[in-house]
């Protein structure tokens, strides 16, 4: 929330900024991304814009290297140590390696991608793909905090229900792609609580898992 208060605060500044100096605005852009880069390059002192620039590529490289890191820890340990069971420490750093190269080059390709679409904003489009595919994962942290009949195999069917549910909204209605991360998290949650229940689950305890082990420890 305060990363986002600080984001839409700056273009909040620069909207009134360019309200109150039209002279300066360059109509010839085309697109509202381009906004904040006219800015800096155009208004803000040499050594100053420098300094922001630095900023805005250091802010980039520590997000995408954590990414980076953490796809590739996951293939690694989730994926190739659970269905290698003699997998060598030097085998899981080459796999661990190897991912982080895909995950790099399919990063540039998309980047490139979305830098030579049609697209009118980029934060739009980062919405809704962050609501299509994140509101579903969402919504399983919400059915295992907050339920305690939700078991594996429920989730995986709310997690799937939820996907059918986020793309037939996307081609057949008009909601707002911001809207796309609640309707993940709704229905991930209710399509995983009553498959929970019409499903037998693994037997396994949920004890400690759930929000109601917490009070109850308390």
């Amino acid at each position: 929330m305060p990363a986002s208060v600080l984001f839409f605060g700056i273009g909040s500044a620069l909207f009134s900024y360019y309200s109150a100096n039209p002279a300066s605005a360059n109509v010839a852009l085309a697109k509202p991304d381009a906004v904040f880069p006219f800015f800096i390059v155009s208004t803000l002192p040499a050594g100053v814009a420098g300094l922001v620039i630095a900023a805005v590529f250091a802010a980039s490289m520590s997000s995408l290297d954590s990414s980076m890191n953490s796809v590739s820890a996951a293939v690694t340990t989730d994926f190739y140590r659970r269905f290698k069971a003699d997998a060598t420490e030097p085998s899981c750093l080459r796999v661990a390696r190897i991912t982080t190269v895909a995950v790099g080059l399919a990063g540039i390709g998309f980047a490139l991608w979305m830098a030579n679409s049609d697209i009118k904003s980029l934060w739009d489009e980062f919405a809704k793909l962050l609501g299509l595919f994140g509101g579903g994962l969402g919504g399983l942290f919400m059915l295992a905090m907050f339920t305690r009949k939700a078991h594996g195999r429920g989730a995986v069917i709310g997690l799937i229900g939820s996907g059918i549910c986020q793309f037939l909204l996307k081609e057949n209605s008009d909601i707002h792609g911001w809207l796309f991360g609640f309707t993940g998290i709704v229905s991930c949650m209710l399509i995983g609580w009553v498959a929970s229940l019409l499903i037998p689950g693994d037997g396994k305890s949920n004890e400690g898992l759930t929000i109601y082990s917490l009070k109850e420890k308390q």
